[in-house]
């Protein structure tokens, strides 16, 4: 009976000693740490902690039958998974530890009157374009030499390798400067997740960097490789891991259990594309949006099934990259592309009669992105072109209308705080600078990078993370005149 009775991998009667045991201790008693921890089971280190939680709220008689009530719960639902392993929750780590930070919008919280930067330390880095991620203190980077990529942790205040994993690729661009990861790696509270430029998924221990499982979403899902190779980015909705998988054919889309990597749902097969998703809540309903080859698509995160879908256009290549930005104010979805003449889009989603439905608010056709990212910053939306002027511009959301282009910020990426906007161009030329009056104005720039600074800055503190195909460099913003 006993080693019949599981959930999350440990016997009931365990979890019954456990609970009678916090539940009768005090505070000093327990010892939380090393009492509970070492005297039940190092995996129970989550279940502990929420029962330490809850014994802190609750008092007297009323914890005790509180805490035995989640115990019955537990055995009356049968909360055993299928393979009888614990499963601590995923959660997504604090820090900028995906792709466009926190909720994918590029957006920093900044102090005011940062006009200054410099470099705390510097070093030669392998072939790629995929950002940086942290969780404040480690830094996590990812790179290509020859036929491996290599994953590195590193401390963020030194450079200070902590861990270095690796593993094999068996593609190559057929551009020396489209070569190397393009996907951005995922941190949650337990894993690091890399997507390699010939479709592995790999989830390693963010500790040691130990391979903990991978899916090939080639011979998994029948993805076809662009000629630039594979360069979306994971995303983490609930427990699942969500990759895009570029249809044609086959799924667009595809939900993996963060914990073993096993399918969880498949989408209809959309053309998924280069962009990242992003995870959007309207209307009481959650939408998990692709910016794909031809359209814009939403689904529900929970099963994978259409919501709605948006076409965009009839042709395009191999370049849709732009993530797609959620103006919450007026209920629209911003994106933008530099080729087919095709410009910046705001797509309206609304309910209607029990289904889904959209359509395009706006269209500004000077906005033409190629590389880079967008933000929305003073009721803007403000991205660097591809034109040949190297041109800022910025849109008004409310209806799309031209507000200001500038020169001199060629394919330039873009980080916005509330006052100031970051920006890196393609030359490697840091800029910090605020909107004035309709018009960008410079408040500070310094060359960090070489050429192909492709990559969006990332952020940990008040110290930028930046890379171009070959380097990397932890750059401190600074007020002027401060060392």
């Amino acid at each position: 009976m006993r080693n019949k009775l599981n959930f999350f991998g440990h016997s009931y009667y365990k979890k019954l000693r456990l609970v009678v045991f916090l539940s009768a201790g005090r505070k000093r008693d327990l010892g939380f740490r090393s009492g509970c921890l070492s005297r039940f089971d190092p995996q129970l280190t989550d279940f502990c902690e929420s029962i330490w939680a809850t014994n802190i709220v609750f008092f007297g008689m009323f914890r005790q039958k509180f805490l035995i009530a989640i115990l019955l719960s537990c055995l009356l639902s049968g909360c055993e998974p299928a393979d009888g392993q614990y499963r601590p929750p995923q959660r997504l780590a604090s820090g900028w530890s995906q792709w466009g930070g926190s909720d994918r919008s590029f957006q920093i919280d900044l102090a005011p009157g940062g006009t200054s930067f410099k470099e705390l330390w510097s070093r030669k880095h392998g072939n790629g374009q995929a950002a940086v991620i942290s969780d404040g203190e480690l830094g996590f980077s990812v790179f290509n030499q020859g036929d491996q990529d290599h994953v590195q942790s590193w401390r963020v205040d030194s450079g200070e390798i902590v861990w270095q994993s690796k593993y094999d690729v068996a593609y190559h661009s057929f551009r020396d400067d489209y070569d190397g990861p393009h996907s951005t790696p995922l941190l949650t509270n337990r894993l690091l997740i890399t997507v390699s430029i010939d479709a592995n998924v790999i989830a390693m221990d963010r500790k040691t960097g130990e391979i903990v499982w991978r899916r090939n979403l080639q011979k998994d899902f029948g993805t076809k490789l662009p000629q630039s190779g594979y360069a979306s980015s994971p995303i983490l909705v609930g427990d699942n891991i969500v990759v895009p998988t570029l249809g044609l054919g086959h799924p667009g889309a595809v939900a993996l259990d963060a914990a073993t990597g096993k399918t969880v749902w498949e989408s209809y097969d959309f053309e998924s594309s280069h962009a990242s998703p992003i995870v959007i809540e309207h209307a009481s309903q959650t939408h998990l949006v692709f910016h794909g080859m031809y359209d814009l698509v939403g689904l529900d995160p929970a099963s994978g099934k259409r919501l709605w879908e948006q076409p965009l256009r009839t042709e395009a290549a191999d370049n849709i990259t732009f993530t797609p930005l959620w103006d919450s104010e007026n209920k629209q979805i911003l994106i933008a592309h530099g080729y087919c003449d095709f410009g910046a889009q705001a797509i309206k989603i609304f309910a209607d009669g029990g289904n889904w439905k959209s359509k395009v608010q706006w269209t500004n056709r000077l906005i033409r992105t190629v590389h880079t990212n967008g933000v929305l910053h003073r009721g803007m939306m403000i991205a660097s072109t591809r034109d040949p002027g190297k041109l800022l511009t910025g849109i008004r959301l409310v209806d799309g209308k031209t507000v200001f282009r500038q020169r001199g910020y060629g394919k330039a990426n873009v980080l916005a705080s509330e006052n100031e906007l970051i920006l890196l161009d393609e030359g490697g030329d840091l800029i910090v600078g605020e909107i004035q009056e309709d018009k960008f104005v410079e408040q500070g720039r310094q060359n960090v990078l070489k050429s192909n600074a492709w990559t969006v800055p990332s952020i940990a503190g008040n110290v930028l993370l930046v890379r171009d195909r070959f380097s990397l460099a932890a750059i401190q913003i600074t007020p002027d005149g401060l060392p």
